[in-house]
């Protein structure tokens, strides 16, 4: 999957960025999303979880991880580590274990856990400027 920059001025745009990116995503792979509070982390995962036909079940905040499975469909898990304050919560969680599944990952506030991530996660930018959203996604 190439490096690319894509501007986004409404969630009819972000359908068909998620609608181009689903095209490209193949198991096993990991994002890392980045982005303020607000930019829409959460909102692009659950348009693309939708759009493989899953019923959304929230930001995992609380629960650090929603698990997307299906007999016809790749695993998806969407983690949200804002709430994590060291590397052991994530080795008791077991996220090392996650990383290693044959899943399409996507990994909100990844900071904490860069030093588990592959050399193959991709970077996944979230920016906003004057209410145009920025998506850029790069190798790590």
């Amino acid at each position: 999957m190439p490096s690319s920059t894509s501007q986004i001025q409404d969630l009819a745009e972000l359908q068909q960025w998620v609608n181009a990116f689903l095209e490209e995503v193949k198991a096993p792979s990991i994002f890392a999303i980045y982005g303020e509070m607000g930019v829409g982390k959460t909102t692009t995962v659950s348009m693309i979880c939708r759009s493989l036909g899953y019923t959304f079940a929230g930001s995992p905040t609380f629960a650090l991880v929603q698990e997307y499975r299906a007999n016809d469909k790749p695993t998806l898990f969407h983690f949200d580590l804002y709430r994590v304050q060291d590397l052991h919560e994530l080795i008791d969680m077991g996220f090392q274990e996650y990383l290693e599944q044959p899943a399409i990952i996507f990994i909100e506030w990844p900071q904490i856990a860069e030093p588990f991530l592959k050399q193959n996660t991709r970077n996944l930018r979230i920016t906003e400027i004057s209410g145009i959203r920025q998506i850029s996604l790069t190798n790590a």
